[in-house]
């Protein structure tokens, strides 16, 4: 197995290939509300990855995994985009108004419950100035119920996450049922997460967690590596550049990729 020391050197030269390689001016094709998308979700994911980095040398793996779900969503939202760019970066960039109205709605509800009048009064006074001004927008958002009442989508790209992964099938799907439901342990702080890996409780001690350190931060440098290497490979079209030969070459010495399988 990988040392826990070349496996955060790895992490560490893949982080530095990226940021070389992609930050500089370029020119491009690529319709302007994607290229918006991919240098803003992609700038994301970097420096979610960037940041995994940061707890690696401490092996703070439960700290890194629940970033690591971070990543994986971020990016799986960026490949459900990519599939359409033109209709669905739309989707991603006019989706900040759902998310707005819903704190807009939700400073109204507070103020309801504090049964505080004047505050209800500008709250109710915002949310119909904000409905009326984009109403169109809104409204590509919207849909019925089983009640048959007008409800507003809870995310950008589908129903829930799970539809977004089945959607996109292959690796996503499969990492959805398999690897996510531990990352959500990790981002939830669950006994399950604390805990791992469950030792029998008449014989626990704190030494019985530390075998499992090093490999468990190995096995998370690995995940983000495979990860972000998918994010990269989505901005290549935008700054004009191929880098499949490097990335061969690193998955031949540290073999991030197969990690995820």
């Amino acid at each position: 197995m990988l040392t826990l020391t070349d496996a955060i050197a790895s992490h560490e030269e893949l982080r530095d290939r990226i940021a070389d390689t992609v930050h500089k001016e370029f020119q491009t094709n690529v319709y302007h509300l994607y290229a918006l998308v991919l240098v803003k979700a992609f700038g994301y994911s970097f420096n979610t990855y960037k940041a995994i980095g940061h707890l690696l040398p401490d092996c703070f793996y439960e700290q890194g995994c629940a970033l690591f779900r971070i990543l994986w969503e971020a990016t799986l939202n960026l490949a459900w985009v990519t599939r359409q760019p033109t209709e669905r970066s739309k989707l991603f960039l006019q989706f900040t108004v759902v998310e707005k109205r819903k704190f807009l709605r939700f400073q109204t509800a507070e103020a309801r419950r504090r049964r505080d009048a004047a505050a209800l009064a500008k709250a109710e006074a915002e949310l119909r100035a904000f409905d009326e001004t984009f109403d169109r927008i809104l409204g590509e958002y919207r849909h019925s119920n089983r009640k048959g009442r007008g409800k507003l989508s809870p995310r950008f790209s589908g129903p829930s996450l799970e539809d977004v992964a089945r959607e996109m099938g292959g690796e996503w799907a499969k990492e959805y049922r398999e690897t996510y439901p531990l990352l959500c342990f990790y981002a939830h702080a669950s006994p399950g997460a604390v805990l791992f890996p469950n030792p029998v409780l008449e014989n626990i001690t704190i030494e019985a967690f530390d075998e499992y350190d090093h490999p468990r931060t190995v096995m998370l440098a690995l995940w983000s590596m495979a990860v972000m290497e998918r994010a990269y490979r989505m901005i290549w079209p935008l700054v004009g550049i191929d880098d499949s030969e490097y990335l061969g070459a690193l998955d031949a010495r540290v073999q991030f990729r197969a990690s995820l399988k």
